[in-house]
């Protein structure tokens, strides 16, 4: 039987090229097959990885990104869909500046942050689950949940405005960049079409997608 994916290398790291008809037990399947038989690509260290060819659920993101973390033992710097990358980049670097921050370290925790539980890491976190209320997450980096993140989160600890938070929901009843403090609104919409991010901007904390933040 064919593989249902196909690995893509390109100068900025890897593309999953899926095959829509087949079921996601295959893809997830195939995705480790080719995981194990190109050890040699994951020995750069630093991934961004795309995908393309068939729409996937948040759940289905999250099983496949946990996949990579687990298998490969390398870090991703960003999993997104390939169509949206162009301007996901662009606003990023809108945000950011060009150059944006870096921080070499980066701690990954895989599961639920449950209450009463802390993260706490002096480079990147990654969180491959939900961030439950009542729990806490900080970093003097950059923070990205993939899952519902609805806990207390600081990023930039150490007092960097140029830090950022990531998640597929973001909910949480405490969000601190740096030293600049905000909490959740009252109402959300239901369920956000991508990914959240906030970033700091003339001194205020600014939500929105992270593929179609404002300029």
């Amino acid at each position: 039987m064919s593989s249902s994916v196909t690995f893509k290398g390109t100068v900025n790291g890897l593309t999953i090229v899926m095959n829509e008809d087949d079921p996601f037990e295959k893809i997830l399947s195939d995705i480790e097959k080719k995981i194990t038989s190109a050890k040699k690509f994951f020995e750069e260290g630093n991934l961004a990885v795309r995908y393309r060819g068939r729409k996937l659920s948040d759940e289905e993101q999250r099983q496949i990104l946990r996949l990579l973390l687990d298998k490969s033992g390398v870090m991703i710097n960003s999993f997104s869909e390939e169509a949206n990358l162009s301007k996901q980049d662009d606003s990023l670097k809108a945000a950011y500046g060009a150059n944006g921050n870096s921080y070499e370290k980066t701690k990954i925790f895989c599961g639920t942050v449950r209450s009463g539980q802390e993260v706490r890491y002096d480079g990147n976190v990654v969180i491959v689950g939900d961030v439950n209320p009542g729990a806490n997450v900080i970093a003097k980096g950059n923070i990205i949940v993939v899952g519902s993140l609805r806990g207390m989160v600081h990023a930039g600890s150490d007092g960097d405005p140029d830090a950022y938070i990531v998640a597929f929901r973001l909910r949480p009843m405490q969000l601190r960049i740096a030293d600049i403090i905000t909490r959740a609104p009252e109402e959300y919409e239901e369920k956000p079409e991508t990914p959240e991010i906030a970033y700091v901007r003339d001194g205020q904390v600014y939500i929105g997608s992270y593929c179609f933040m404002p300029s």
